[in-house]
C-alpha cells in the first residue's frame, strides 16, 4: 500500500491505472483494518480522516474513485450526511463505495445505503474487507480478477443462482412458469390477505428450527439457504403481523450479516422482497415480502400440507 497525502497534485499519476482510495474511520482500529485491507488489493491510500472530514476531504480530492468508510459509532445527523453523499457519489458512477459497521449500527445505516450501489458489510473478516476492496477496485479499474476476488466472485454468483433457484421454485408452484414474470399479476394465485389467516406461524417456526437443529450434527455451511430461511422468516413474522428489521433478518438468514445483507439485496432485487419505512424510527427500514412473494409462499405452504 502507497499512502499519499498530496491532494489534488497527488492526481498527476493517477492515471497509470491505480484508482485513488479514501479512508473514513471513526476509530484508531477501523483505519488500521481498512489500511490492512488496501495493503492486501494493492490500493493507493491517498488520505485516512475521520467522518467529520471526509466531506472536505471528497471536495479536495475529487478524483477520488473508491471510498472505504469504517464506523464503530453512530453520529447521528452527521454520519447521516455523509452517507447520503457517499450514496449519491455511487449512484452517479463517480465512485465506489463500501461501509463496514458493527452490527449495533446495521439498521441506521442499512436505511441510508442499503437499497444502492453501496457495499455494506457487516463485522468483516479481513478476507472479507480486502475481497470487497478489490471488487470494488476492479470495477474502476476493469482490470483482471485477483485469485482471491475471484472467489468472492463465485460465491456472490452461487448466491444470486439460489435466488434465482428459488425464485424459480416458488414461480412454479404458484403456477407462474416464467421466473421473469415475479412483478406481472398473475390471478391464479390467491392473494396474501386472503390466504394467509388459514397458515400456522407456528408450524413455519418449526419448519426454521428444524434447519438450525440440523447445525447441532452437520456443519452448518452444508446446508446454507440464507434466502429460504428469511423468506421463511419474513412469512411467519407477516402471518403473526410482526415487523421485521434488517438486523433482525441478518439473524434469521443464520449466516454471517455480510453474507445476508448481499441476500436481502439479490432477493430484493428479484422482486421478492421489499423495504418499507419504519413509522416508528426514520433511521430504520423494514423488509417485507411482495405480494407476489406472498402469494406464492402460500401455495407452496398449502401443497406442503398436502404432502402430508
Amino acid at each position: 500500500m502507497r499512502y499519499d497525502q498530496r491532494g489534488e497534485n497527488a492526481q498527476d499519476d493517477w492515471s497509470m491505472g491505480e484508482t485513488p482510495l479514501l479512508i473514513v474511520a471513526d476509530t484508531p482500529g477501523g483505519a488500521a483494518c481498512a489500511a490492512t485491507a488496501a495493503e492486501a488489493a494493492g490500493a493507493r491510500v491517498v488520505a485516512i480522516v475521520a467522518p467529520g472530514e471526509a466531506e472536505a476531504a471528497l471536495a479536495a480530492r475529487p478524483g477520488i474513485g473508491v471510498v472505504w468508510v469504517d464506523l464503530d459509532g453512530d453520529g447521528g445527523a452527521a454520519l447521516d450526511r455523509l452517507l447520503d453523499r457517499i450514496d449519491a457519489g455511487a449512484r452517479s458512477g463517480g465512485l465506489s463505495a463500501i461501509v463496514s459497521v458493527v452490527p449495533a449500527l446495521l439498521d441506521p445505516v442499512f436505511a441510508r445505503v442499503g437499497a444502492g450501489p453501496v457495499d455494506l458489510l457487516c463485522n468483516p473478516s479481513p478476507a472479507e474487507r480486502a475481497a470487497a476492496l478489490g471488487i470494488a477496485l476492479i470495477g474502476r479499474r476493469r482490470s483482471r480478477v485477483a485469485d482471491g476476488d475471484a472467489r468472492d466472485v463465485a460465491r456472490l454468483k452461487a448466491l444470486s443462482a439460489e435466488v434465482a433457484r428459488i425464485a424459480g421454485a416458488l414461480a412454479e408452484m404458484s403456477g407462474d412458469p416464467a421466473i421473469d414474470g415475479w412483478g406481472a399479476p398473475n390471478p391464479a394465485v390467491p392473494e396474501f390477505a386472503a390466504d394467509a389467516r388459514a397458515l400456522d406461524a407456528t408450524a413455519i417456526r418449526g419448519m426454521i428450527r428444524e434447519r438450525r437443529l440440523r447445525g447441532r450434527f452437520f456443519d452448518a455451511a452444508m446446508f446454507g439457504e440464507p434466502a429460504w430461511d428469511m423468506l421463511l422468516d419474513l412469512m411467519a413474522a407477516q402471518i403473526e403481523g410482526k415487523r421485521v428489521s434488517v438486523s433482525s433478518l441478518c439473524i434469521a438468514a443464520a449466516v454471517p450479516a455480510t453474507t445476508a445483507l448481499r441476500a436481502i439485496g439479490m432477493l430484493t432485487e428479484a422482486g421478492l422482497f421489499e423495504r418499507r419505512p419504519d413509522p416508528d424510527d426514520a433511521r430504520r427500514v423494514l423488509i417485507t415480502l411482495t405480494s407476489r412473494a406472498q402469494a406464492a409462499m402460500s401455495a407452496y405452504l398449502a401443497a406442503r400440507a398436502d404432502l402430508k
